[in-house]
């Protein structure tokens, strides 16, 4: 398990490589596609992402709940911030941060926010954010020169995002691997009467070939016997063995023996 929990972030960062290769990414051409500004925008939406989700992780234990709310109120603030014409790019400009490092800020940062993302919310919920992220790219930007296929890849990322956190976080609903049974436990043991009333017609039949039968036909008698039959050492160890009360062995005895 520890090596893939290190394996794991070097192949979706060999994917993410890969992905950004494939579109005939370079810098040049991601500025000629979406400026500045949008860079900003994508930039603060992943900020605003990271900060939602770790601020509402704190109070909702559910993790998949998480990352879905905290992805929508990322979307509906950048999205508000797109409407209303905020110059991110003129403030950030202004406060001395050169174009340049915005232009490279993105791909670092979507770099980063999936490794951040996969240690802390696991592997199914970046499937899901990545998917989410290709299919809206694909749709709305054209950003990626193959738009389609692009697309399709988002889409299968979303499905099988969403099918591991079903075997997490639901798994009786798939058809994997069953676990083990549950243990069964044992019902307990049942009083042995017809044990007691076995001993009791024995020992009635040789109390009578006894001299003074009614001498030895008593309770005391009757423990002893059954002390020599190996059923306990006392009274109390014979109770425990045969599963059987004080009342139990005063009626067997008052009908079989007395």
């Amino acid at each position: 398990m520890k090596k893939g929990k290190f394996l794991l972030p070097i192949i979706i960062s060999l994917f993410l490589i890969q992905l950004i290769s494939a579109a005939s990414f370079s810098i040049g051409t991601m500025v000629n596609e979406f400026g500045g500004e949008n860079l900003v925008l994508i930039t603060i939406f992943f900020i605003l992402l990271a900060t939602i989700n770790y601020a509402l992780g704190k109070a909702i234990d559910n993790k998949p709940t998480v990352g879905v709310i905290s992805t929508c109120f990322a979307l509906l603030a950048t999205y508000g911030m797109h409407k209303l014409d905020f110059d991110v790019e003129g403030m950030l400009l202004n406060i001395g941060v050169p174009e340049s490092v915005m232009y490279y800020l993105f791909p670092m940062l979507l770099l980063i926010s999936s490794l951040i993302i996969f240690w802390k919310l696991g592997l199914g919920v970046l499937f899901l954010l990545l998917g989410i992220f290709l299919l809206g790219m694909s749709a709305f930007t054209d950003f990626f020169y193959e738009s389609t296929v692009t697309g399709v890849i988002g889409a299968l990322l979303i499905l099988f995002g969403a099918w591991l956190l079903k075997r997490k976080y639901f798994p009786g609903t798939s058809r994997g691997p069953k676990g083990p049974k549950p243990e069964r436990t044992s019902s307990p043991p049942k009083p042995r009467i017809d044990i007691l009333i076995k001993e009791a017609k024995a020992f009635r039949k040789w109390a009578d070939k006894q001299p003074k039968p009614k001498m030895v036909r008593n309770w005391a008698y009757f423990i002893a016997h059954l002390k020599n039959r190996k059923y306990g050492s006392d009274e109390k160890d014979i109770m425990n063995k045969l599963n059987v009360t004080q009342q139990d062995i005063v009626k067997v005895v008052k009908k079989y023996i007395l």
